[in-house]
């Protein structure tokens, strides 16, 4: 799991920065299209890297014969509301992308009269909307960190 998890995960974070560095050096921020694919890379590529450090990372160190309970205890509160965030902006702009198709393909008078509007404020109430919509999971868990008396040793588990 983690050697494969970490190669495919490796040629889409690769595939990604090709696309945000396409979509960069048009340099035509208005166009919606274009910063929608850029967006979309972006929050692709980080919800790659919370998946690589969450699965493969831990499954490389077990697998290297370092304990990683201990690293997955601290990481999986931060990348798990991340990368929900992340997953969330995906299926965001998707669908935004779609929208915008949509009314470039079979109304294009409507998309042309609409044309004047900023695509930053669009990416920017898309972005703003994942972030209220995923606020909470960011205090569903916790690391805890519980001595053990009679071993000596300490348990760290995740709450929730």
């Amino acid at each position: 799991q983690g050697v494969l998890l970490g190669v495919i995960g490796l040629f889409g974070i690769m595939g990604n920065i090709g696309a945000v560095i396409y979509f960069s050096l048009k340099k035509n921020y208005k166009r919606t299209f274009e910063a929608l694919m850029l967006w979309l890379a972006v929050w692709d590529n980080t919800f790659i890297i919370c998946a690589l450090l969450a699965y493969a990372v831990p499954e490389f160190l077990y697998y290297q014969g370092f304990e990683s309970g201990e690293f997955s205890a601290y990481t999986i509160p931060w990348l798990v509301p991340i990368a929900q965030l992340a997953s969330t902006c995906n299926i965001l702009f998707t669908m935004a992308i779609s929208i915008e198709r949509y009314f470039v393909i079979c109304k294009p008078l409507l998309h042309r009269a609409r044309r004047g509007r900023s695509s930053t404020t669009y990416v920017l109430f898309l972005v703003l909307f994942a972030v209220i919509y995923n606020f909470t999971k960011f205090f569903e868990l916790e690391t805890i960190v519980l001595d053990d008396k009679t071993d000596g040793g300490s348990f760290i588990y995740l709450d929730h």
